[in-house]
């Protein structure tokens, strides 16, 4: 037979409803990670990390970014502050987005506690 959609589908869409969380920005080293991880196979920074550990490519990266002068980190950062701000907004819209999605569900939930199928502790 096939699967009942009733509670499923009731908790997917309170699901659907609630704000999702803004991930948090990349830090500039993180950028500059990933930055190295999209260059071709042949780039020299790209050479070191082959065949290495997780780990180990961290570690190689930290050792690159130590000794790189602002200059070269100039872009990480900018990048960085122009992805924290856009998460700083998107974050207080889904702070503001959280309190409706919450009262919301509070006004939902109270409206439907009289038709709960388990027995209510009153007589």
């Amino acid at each position: 037979s096939p699967p009942r959609p009733s509670p499923a589908s009731k908790e997917a869409i309170t699901k659907q409803e609630e704000p999702r969380k803004p991930k948090n920005p990349k830090s500039s080293f993180g950028l500059f990670c990933a930055h190295v991880q999209r260059q071709p196979i042949h780039t020299k920074m790209k050479k070191l990390l082959v065949n290495k550990s997780p780990e180990e490519c961290i570690q190689i990266l930290r050792q690159k970014w130590r000794t790189m002068s602002d200059h070269e980190k100039k872009r990480y950062n900018e990048e960085h502050r122009v992805l924290h701000a856009k998460y700083f907004r998107a974050f207080t819209q889904y702070q503001k987005d959280l309190v409706k999605f919450r009262q919301r569900r509070e006004h939902h939930h109270h409206h439907h506690q009289q038709s709960s199928p388990l027995p209510s502790s009153t007589p």
